[in-house]
């Protein structure tokens, strides 16, 4: 902890020795230091099995910006009613010892007088150059985040928007000085969606492969996120999003070139499904029934369980099957969708309508011999 020395010089006279003396009062200032990244789900790229599998994932995604104001009471000790400055104005916090602790360049300082504001929103240096804001004027809006220029993007390649903040939306004062909070911890929210997918077939025998799947539908269009409500951010609804438009149909690859390997799958009544490790961070959006499409290519074989006599084998290839969700569908704000697959071509069955009659209805005919 970086310590601020204050040198206070007394002359101090002495009646008998007449010496002066100069004595070095050392007075500690606590630095604002930021720690405690604590996320409430782990629906996103940030994410992990424990709080330090999280704090690295966000260190790997480079850390977060923030924002903090100080404000001091009116004179008459009374309502603490404006901000008399701005400590952070998107400054990067970042850690290089896999979120152990956090640091940014030059230190600010607690002042005891003061009462302060803090929010923070991550990745700090995001792929698709989104930008953010906050309003940091006193007044029902004061802060709130916008994030603009959001993508919906594969797995890897995501950027998962996550906000923060200390005490209430609109409160000054939030967070006091260092008597009583000397660290800034805060729990960041997901404010994207995360969608995976699943594959399994519940025919009785066979096997199958899967060498193509992809899901349209959804409009992959940019997104703009600004916060109008109050609540705690784990309650963000999808409605604090605005996408592009005119709405882009949003083509995803899941299996196959762009996507996960040819999936094999065992076929079975109770069958287990299979997790893709393709999986989306989407820009929360509704989508309207009847939409959302998943199109399909496998290859179904049934080798009558012999595997050393194939000559009753069979094998046939289902090529560009189309499944259709029919509910509508809401890939909310802080929300985890999973779609799961059930690879079940129709099987091909007879039965018996009717069988014509031509006994008795004709009635009795003789017929004579010649």
């Amino acid at each position: 902890m970086k310590k601020s020395y204050l040198m206070i010089a007394a002359a101090l006279l002495a009646a008998c020795a007449g010496n002066d003396t100069v004595n070095d009062i050392e007075t500690t200032e606590t630095a604002i230091s930021f720690d405690s990244f604590s996320s409430n789900v782990t629906k996103g790229a940030i994410e992990g099995n424990d709080q330090a599998a999280r704090k690295k994932s966000l260190s790997d995604a480079g850390g977060f910006v923030v924002y903090g104001y100080k404000t001091l009471t009116n004179l008459d000790n009374s309502t603490w009613s404006a901000i008399n400055q701005t400590i952070f104005n998107g400054i990067h916090v970042y850690s290089d010892n896999n979120g152990s602790t956090w640091k940014y360049d030059r230190l600010r300082f607690w002042d005891k007088n003061g009462k302060y504001n803090f929010y923070a929103v991550a990745p700090y240096d995001p792929e698709d150059n989104a930008t953010y804001s906050i309003v940091s004027t006193i007044g029902n809006d004061f802060g709130k985040i916008t994030i603009a220029g959001a993508t919906s993007k594969i797995s890897s390649e995501s950027d998962d928007y996550l906000i923060a903040r200390t005490g209430a939306l609109n409160e000054l004062g939030s967070n006091h000085t260092n008597s009583n909070n000397p660290t800034v911890n805060f729990a960041f929210h997901h404010v994207m969606a995360k969608v995976t997918f699943a594959l399994k077939s519940t025919l009785s025998t066979g096997k199958i492969q899967v060498t193509s799947l992809e899901m349209s539908g959804w409009n992959n269009a940019n997104g703009t996120f600004a916060q109008n409500t109050f609540v705690n951010p784990a309650s963000i609804e999808c409605s604090e999003w605005t996408l592009a438009t005119p709405a882009v149909a949003g083509n995803a690859v899941l299996v196959g070139t762009g996507g996960d390997d040819a999936i094999d799958l065992t076929c079975a009544t109770n069958a287990t499904a299979t997790d893709l490790d393709t999986w989306y961070i989407m820009v929360p959006q509704a989508i309207s029934a009847n939409t959302l499409k998943f199109k399909l290519t496998f290859t179904y074989t049934d080798d009558n369980g012999t595997a050393n006599d194939t000559s009753d084998d069979y094998t046939e290839t289902f090529t560009d099957q189309e499944a259709t969700v029919e509910l509508a569908q809401t890939w909310g704000t802080d929300s985890y969708t999973k779609y799961t697959i059930d690879v079940k071509p129709a099987e091909i069955k007879f039965d018996i309508t009717s069988i014509c009659n031509f006994d008795n209805n004709g009635g009795e005919k003789e017929v004579p011999l010649d």
